[in-house]
């Protein structure tokens, strides 16, 4: 099986983003229980832009959203070479390369990518994916299996698996 992992449950950009916007602007977004799929929706052109200029720094340079979940990615890859790991990504541009510096950063051994421009194309690649992602989760094609990362902003969206945290992953045998 062709199992995408979202890279957003890896990756914890959010209070990097705040931290180098407070700095630079001397204000800060909240960053009390913030959906970052929902920041669209705050966010101004102001920061847009900020985020457009620093993307790199951003996520590039943001920090695991759990301490070693990068690694056992890594082991997870290898105690289960049955199936075939991607990182999918929703995104184009200079999110590929941040991305990418991002997970070279962690030492990430998954070595196949999925970056696509809309979200719902990232389902062409693999059979499954693991994401906190609403709008994934939404439309999550018939034929496909779907792993929901358990996140306040996503509670009402279904799944076909619910886990409190990737590392649960195992302990449920989905795999």
């Amino acid at each position: 099986m062709k199992i995408g992992i979202d890279v957003n449950i890896l990756r914890n950009y959010i209070p990097r983003l705040i931290d180098m916007y407070y700095k630079e602007h001397e204000k800060s977004p909240s960053n009390e229980d913030i959906n970052p799929y929902a920041l669209e929706d705050s966010f101004d052109d102001e920061i847009f832009d900020f985020i457009g200029e620093n993307i790199l720094e951003i996520f590039g340079f943001a920090k695991e959203t759990e301490r070693g979940i990068i690694s056992y990615c890594n082991q997870l890859q290898k105690n289960h070479t049955e199936h075939q790991f991607y990182i999918v990504c929703n995104g184009f541009e200079m999110i590929v390369p941040s991305t990418l510096h991002f997970l070279c950063k962690m030492n990430c051994d998954i070595q196949n990518y999925v970056f696509r421009k809309n979200s719902i194309d990232l389902w062409e690649e693999v059979d499954m994916i693991i994401t906190d992602s609403p709008f994934l989760l939404e439309n999550k094609p018939e034929d496909k299996k779907i792993v929901k990362i358990k996140k306040f902003y996503n509670l009402n969206n279904q799944s076909d698996y619910t886990l409190d945290r990737l590392t649960d992953i195992e302990n449920e045998k989905i795999l």
